[in-house]
């Protein structure tokens, strides 16, 4: 889209907590994924094709969490410390590129 949905953002936290916190003032990260994407012309869609954003839920240390994730044909990539991984997880929500 040529521009950063999150500009706004960026410097505001430095670690995972307090990136953390940033998602739960907003109510978690489909509401500010959504806000901030809606806001570069991404609109919503139900059902998701490859490069389209979402959130999906994950399990990380026995706990339930909202991920961002990239769809890549039938299929969710999210991030790893070293690569993006494929999986299959829920979709919370999804966005489609303008």
């Amino acid at each position: 889209c040529g521009r950063d949905p999150a500009e706004d953002m960026r410097g505001t936290y430095a670690t995972e907590k307090e990136a953390q916190a940033v998602i739960a003032r907003t109510n978690g990260l489909v509401t500010l994924l959504g806000l901030h994407l809606i806001n570069v012309g991404w609109r919503g869609c139900e059902a998701p094709e490859t490069g389209d954003i979402g959130v999906v839920s994950a399990e990380r240390r026995g706990l339930r969490i909202e991920v961002p994730a990239v769809r890549r044909d039938h299929r969710w990539l999210v991030a790893d410390p070293r690569r993006l991984v494929p999986v299959d997880f829920h979709c919370l929500m999804a966005w489609l590129a303008p």
